[in-house]
């Protein structure tokens, strides 16, 4: 943001505490007239009901990060419409998770 002035930034996730975290960085690091350019608010991406709440973003990228894992996989699939929903046409969407068989994989799911 602070060296693309046109940027714009939207993040989403489902804890209400993660959201207002966002909010207090921006204010600690007086990071200047960002709050008009990022959109902030809870929601979860992977329930397709919310599904509204993402279209018309226009991203032009979507980052899910390492929450896929987290997930059931109907839950995956939805994380992922939602995701396409929120990109605007040609938008690229980004995804980094867990490994296959690393310990969040393993303290989680079983295999």
């Amino acid at each position: 943001l602070r060296s693309n002035p046109n940027a714009t930034f939207v993040a989403t996730d489902i804890a209400p505490t993660c959201v207002e975290q966002l909010w207090e960085v921006v204010e600690r690091e007086r990071i200047g007239n960002f709050k008009e350019r990022i959109t902030a608010f809870v929601a979860d991406s992977a329930d397709l009901g919310q599904t509204h709440l993402f279209q018309g973003l226009n991203a032009d990228v979507a980052l899910i990060m390492f929450t896929l894992s987290a997930v059931s996989p109907e839950g995956q699939i939805a994380m992922l419409r939602n995701a396409l929903a929120a990109l605007r046409p040609g938008g690229v969407l980004c995804v980094r998770d867990h490994g296959l068989y690393d310990m969040v994989q393993l303290r989680t799911h079983p295999l």
